[in-house]
């Protein structure tokens, strides 16, 4: 059993848009459904869950866990290995083909209702942004740097389905509510009254939140009282940087918003996505989080951070930086010296130090052109301009910021013959 995960027996993954998923990190096939009529409970039991399970017993390595296996072969932890380590801990369950256990039901739930969101990150999708769905259709160019044109299906949150996901959580079931932004979205609220009612205050309660939402009285209210609630706190860098990169946040506010995730939960950490457009704010990022937890350290508490390396939209990938420049900042990074900092970039499940090192070691030449490209286009779109927010990705970007037309796209000829340089 080396190759078991416990997702398809304990873990549903509910997201309209993205169809029938073992969980939110596997690559399988969505197949076909009616999201607005899809029975939970059926879909559980269905031939597409048998048939994974039954190869999961079996001793087979997935395909759709290429995910985890590639964070594995990085000495990082998987969800996968998360999930073997959690049940073993607290006694595996009996598992079963059809029912996944022999409770029948769900034991974890990851719950995604809508794409509705306030902020438009832009290396983000309209399929979790319902203000990029918008913008994107308000500028249709916007659309090949996504990735993504699917949009959100109806709500599946139906009370039939609501039952049967509550019916069968325990006080180790763990239920992770993600978006768009869970503050606003109706049917997390709606999630909340009904586990409050059924008396399944005992559960784990996770909310991944972008710091936003500065009324939120009424759910911190609710959050308040569960046993146990953490906060996943989506923020990727500091002042102008987080600000052009999950507009339109303002920084100063986002900070008093993460004081309040802080005061309401037991369990929080930072989640950093390294990309192209934040490698040059890490290490200030570091230093304010240091003095963050220095400030905080009367209330006994922490803020850790665990960074992700994100590989799309593949123009923000970090490997576009061109190789001699991002592993210069590496190594800055890695060469400091503090050891409160030094804890920070080693201490969490997915240490930003691993990400360096494994970045370091990496001399894939990405396309800074894309980069530019997309970062023009999104300026354009905006009406922005990166060198008033992050001066020194522009002036690596500058030269071909300049020749590229406003929202246009750039064909290989036109490239050829505007070939540029970029200082070292």
């Amino acid at each position: 059993m080396g190759n078991l995960c416990y997702a398809p027996f304990i873990y549903n993954y509910i997201h309209p848009n993205d169809g029938p998923r073992v969980c939110c990190a596997s690559s399988d096939p969505l197949g076909s459904h009616t999201p607005e009529s899809l029975d939970l409970e059926k879909h559980w039991q269905s031939k597409y869950y048998q048939d994974i399970r039954k190869r999961m017993l079996a001793g087979e390595k997935l395909n759709m866990c290429d995910v985890c296996w590639g964070l594995e072969d990085d000495g990082i932890e998987s969800d996968r290995q998360m999930y073997t380590r959690k049940y073993k801990e607290h006694g595996s369950p009996k598992l079963d083909i059809v029912h996944g256990t022999e409770i029948g039901k769900p034991l974890d739930l990851d719950i995604r209702p809508s794409n509705l969101c306030n902020l438009k990150c832009r290396m983000c999708t309209p399929k979790y942004s319902s203000q990029l769905e918008k913008e994107q259709k308000k500028n249709p160019y916007l659309f090949k740097w996504t990735g993504d044109k699917q949009f959100f299906s109806p709500n599946i949150m139906t009370e039939e389905n609501i039952k049967f996901l509550i019916s069968g959580l325990t006080s180790q079931s763990d239920i992770k509510f993600l978006g768009g932004e869970p503050t606003i979205m109706p049917e997390v609220s709606q999630m909340l009254d009904r586990l409050i009612d059924a008396g399944k205050t005992d559960c784990h309660i996770s909310i991944t939140t972008n710091c936003t939402n500065f009324n939120n009285q009424e759910m911190f209210n609710k959050l308040k009282k569960f046993n146990t609630v953490g906060a996943q706190l989506s923020i990727d860098g500091t002042g102008k940087t987080l600000e052009y990169i999950r507009s339109p946040l303002h920084w100063d506010k986002a900070q008093e918003v993460i004081t309040q995730w802080i005061d309401v939960t037991i369990g929080r950490q930072i989640h950093f996505t390294l990309q192209a457009l934040n490698l040059f704010n890490v290490y200030d990022f570091l230093f304010w989080l240091a003095d963050y937890n220095k400030a905080i350290r009367q209330k006994y508490i922490t803020l850790p951070v665990e960074f992700y390396v994100i590989d799309g939209p593949d123009w923000s990938n970090i490997r576009n930086i061109p190789v001699d420049i991002r592993h210069k900042e590496v190594e800055r990074i890695l060469n400091i010296t503090d050891p409160f900092v030094i804890r920070l970039m080693n201490e969490s499940d997915k240490p930003l130090s691993q990400c360096l090192k494994t970045l370091l070691n990496d001399s894939t030449e990405g396309d800074l052109w894309k980069l530019a490209r997309a970062t023009k286009d999104f300026d354009t779109a905006r009406n922005q301009h990166i060198k008033d927010y992050i001066p020194i990705i522009y002036s690596y970007i500058e030269d071909i910021y300049k020749q590229i037309p406003s929202h246009s796209i750039l064909t290989n000829r036109f490239r050829a013959k505007h070939p540029v340089t970029f200082l070292p």
